[in-house]
């Protein structure tokens, strides 16, 4: 930040205080957005923030799927959240995945069948030594 001379005293130059405190305020709002967001997403799923955070512990804040973290972070002061997995027919969430676990099984339908060809298709390269 610059500063001002003024009779020896040292001041911060306004301009950068009011810049500072500008995108200060727009970190706050973009907190404040997530987590609304978040509260919203939670409420489609019948959640609570509590009920999120035990299901997290219970998996050990990875992936049901592959077992590892969320990589992606929306926000640096906040952790990296699992995606609530659901059946879009019962609505009933079945367990916390990463994003890719989560957009893997959401293009295959959740059908279990099409996956089992996929695992099938990718079993079959690895026997012929690819």
């Amino acid at each position: 930040m610059r500063a001002i001379v003024i009779d020896d005293d040292y001041l911060p130059d306004i301009d950068a205080v009011v810049s500072s405190l500008k995108k200060e305020n727009l970190l706050n709002q973009k907190k404040d957005r997530d987590s609304v967001r978040r509260k919203l997403a939670l409420k489609k799923y019948d959640m609570s923030l509590e009920d999120y955070d035990k299901l997290f512990a219970f998996q050990g804040g990875v992936c049901a799927i592959c077992g590892k973290p969320e990589p992606i972070q929306r926000c640096v002061s906040e952790q990296a959240r699992l995606c609530v997995d659901h059946c879009h027919k019962t609505g009933m969430v079945r367990g916390l995945l990463c994003r890719r676990c989560n957009t893997a099984i959401g293009m295959m339908g959740d059908d279990i069948a099409a996956l089992a060809k996929a695992i099938s298709y990718l079993e079959g390269f690895k026997t012929n030594g690819y």
